[in-house]
C-alpha cells in the first residue's frame, strides 16, 4: 500500500456531494469498486497490512455514501467514509506525530465538513441565508481531501512500480474533472461526460489490481530471499569458521539424529574422537597463526578419510575432532582412525615439540547399538576413554574402546 493508493481514493472523495450536487455512479461502477474493495481487504488479511484493510473498508463506505440513502443513514455513511479516508492517510503515513500541524488541520477540516453536511441536510435555511450555499460544500470537500493528502505526501517515493498508482490517480482525477466540468457548464453535457467517472473508476480498479498483483509477486520474491538467507545463516551457524567443517552444535544435532535412527533400525553407531598431539607445545613454539593452519590441515585430512556422505566429521572443540559413523562397528571405526593418523603424518608438518619431529594425531573409537535406556553421552565417554588410552600409551595411535593399536600396525602406505 502506498500513498498513491490514497491519492487515487482521495480524488474519488470529490465525487461525494451534498444532495443538491449528487453525482451517483452507475451499478457497473459501484460493482467495480466493491470488487476492488474485496480484493484490497483480502490482500490486507493475507499480507497482514492494515492500510490494505482500511483501503477496502474506505471503498465500501464510499459505495454506501453514494447510494443517497435516507437520513440519518446517508449522513452516517458519509461521515464514516471521510473518517476512514483520514485513518487510511494516517496509516499510510505511518504515524500521526510526524506532522502534528497537518494532522490537526485535517481533523479540523473533517469536523467542519461534517458540520456543513449536517447543516445542508437538516438546516438548509441557515446555509442559504449565509449566501455560501453554492461554494461551501465544494470548498470544504476539496480542503478536506487536500489536508488528507498532505499527510501522505511526505512518504511518497517515485519508483517504477508506483508509476501505476500515479496513473490510477491521474485517470481518476481526469474522469471526475470531466464530469464536474459538464455539471458546472464548463463542458457541453454529453454521454461521454456523464460516464467519465464510471470509466475512470473501472480503469482505476484495473490499474490498482495490477499494482497489487505486482505487490504480491514482490512479497513472494522477498519471502523466498529471506528463506534462502535464513537457510544460509543456519548453515553458517552450524559450520566451524576456522576449519570449514561442521562445528560442535552441528555434531550434537547429527549424533542425536543418528542415535534415534539406529534405535529404530536396531543398527550400530560408531564415534571416533581425534586429538592433535602436543598441540599446545606447537602453538607455544610456532605461534597461533601456524596452529590455525595445522587445524585446517587436520580438518581436511579427516574429511578426505571418510567413507562417504554417510560419515559426518566435525570440530569437537579446540584441537579435537570427531567423526560419526552410522551402521559401523568398532573395527570399521578403528580403520578410519588409522587412515586419519596416516594422512596427517603423511603431510610431514614439522613439529619441534614432538618426539617424532612431525605433527601426529591420536584417535579413540567406540561403537554401540543404541537402546532406550542409554544416552549418546555414553558413546562419547567410551570414545573419549579410548582416546585417553591412546594418549597414555604413547600417542600417534588408535585405541578401540581401550585396546591400543601400535604405530607399526598402521599400514605403511598410509604414512609414506
Amino acid at each position: 500500500m502506498t500513498g498513491f493508493h490514497v491519492l487515487a481514493l482521495a480524488a474519488t472523495a470529490a465525487w461525494v456531494r451534498t444532495p443538491a450536487q449528487v453525482v451517483i455512479p452507475t451499478a457497473f461502477a459501484l460493482g467495480a469498486i466493491v470488487a476492488l474493495a474485496a480484493l484490497s481487504a483480502l490482500l490486507g488479511l493475507l499480507l497482514r497490512e492494515l492500510p490494505y484493510v482500511l483501503y477496502g473498508a474506505t471503498l465500501t463506505a464510499f459505495v454506501f455514501a453514494t447510494l443517497n440513502a435516507p437520513e440519518p443513514f446517508g449522513f452516517v455513511a458519509l461521515a464514516v467514509f471521510y473518517g476512514l479516508l483520514l485513518a487510511l492517510c494516517a496509516a499510510v503515513a505511518g504515524d500521526w506525530s510526524f506532522s502534528r500541524l497537518a494532522s490537526r488541520i485535517a481533523l479540523a477540516v473533517y469536523g467542519a465538513l461534517l458540520t456543513a453536511e449536517a447543516l445542508y441536510r437538516w438546516w438548509p435555511a441557515i446555509v442559504n441565508a449565509s449566501g455560501l450555499a453554492p461554494i461551501l460544500a465544494p470548498l470544504l470537500t476539496m480542503a478536506f481531501v487536500s489536508s488528507a493528502v498532505a499527510l501522505v505526501l511526505p512518504v511518497l517515493r517515485w519508483e517504477r512500480q508506483r508509476a501505476v498508482y500515479a496513473a490510477a490517480f491521474a485517470v481518476t482525477l481526469a474522469g471526475l474533472g470531466i464530469a464536474r466540468a459538464a455539471i458546472t457548464g464548463w463542458l457541453h453535457p454529453s454521454a461521454f461526460a456523464s460516464y467519465a467517472p464510471e470509466v475512470a473508476v473501472v480503469v482505476q480498479a484495473l490499474l490498482l489490481a495490477s499494482a497489487l498483483a505486482d505487490r504480491i509477486r514482490f512479497s513472494e520474491s522477498v519471502t523466498r530471499t529471506l528463506i534462502t538467507e535464513r537457510s544460509e545463516l543456519e548453515n553458517a551457524a552450524l559450520r566451524d569458521v576456522l576449519t570449514g567443517i561442521p562445528n560442535r552444535r552441528a555434531f550434537d544435532e547429527r549424533l542425536n539424529d543418528e542415535w534415534r535412527a539406529a534405535q529404530r533400525n536396531g543398527t550400530s553407531l560408531a564415534v571416533v574422537l581425534i586429538d592433535v598431539d602436543y598441540f599446545k607445545a606447537y602453538n607455544d613454539t610456532l605461534g597461533h597463526v601456524n596452529g590455525d593452519e595445522v587445524l585446517r590441515a587436520v580438518g581436511r585430512a579427516i574429511a578426505l578419510s571418510l567413507r562417504g556422505r554417510e560419515d559426518f566429521a566435525a570440530r569437537y572443540g579446540g584441537e579435537e575432532f570427531v567423526v560419526v559413523m552410522p551402521g559401523c562397528d568398532v573395527t570399521a571405526a578403528g580403520e578410519l582412525g588409522r587412515r586419519v593418523c596416516g594422512a596427517v603424518k603423511a603431510h610431514r608438518i614439522a613439529h619441534p615439540g614432538a618426539p617424532t619431529g612431525v605433527l601426529t594425531v591420536s584417535a579413540g573409537a567406540a561403537s554401540a547399538t543404541p537402546r532406550r535406556n542409554r544416552r549418546t553421552s555414553s558413546l562419547i565417554e567410551r570414545a573419549d576413554g579410548a582416546l585417553y588410552a591412546a594418549k597414555r600409551s604413547g600417542r600417534d595411535r588408535v585405541c578401540l574402546s581401550g585396546a591400543p593399536v601400535a604405530p607399526e600396525q598402521i599400514a605403511a602406505e598410509d604414512i609414506a
